[in-house]
């Protein structure tokens, strides 16, 4: 085999490897259908806490 090709595909396994499958970025690690920061007392119903895994605390 030509060194360059072992030299690529080592390269190649090598940044598999170190990946672990992680997201790109936080918006695709952690869908959101809606943000709202402010919302009047009286629009609250119930609240309902979402735990998903690597995302930050959400409140529904």
């Amino acid at each position: 085999m030509n060194v360059k090709v072992v030299v690529v595909l080592a390269i190649v396994l090598v940044a598999l490897c170190l990946s672990d499958g992680k997201p790109v970025s936080l918006s695709y690690r952690c869908p959101c259908r809606f943000f709202e920061s402010h919302v009047a007392r009286a629009n609250v119903k119930h609240l309902k806490i979402l735990n998903t895994p690597n995302c930050a605390l959400q409140i529904v």
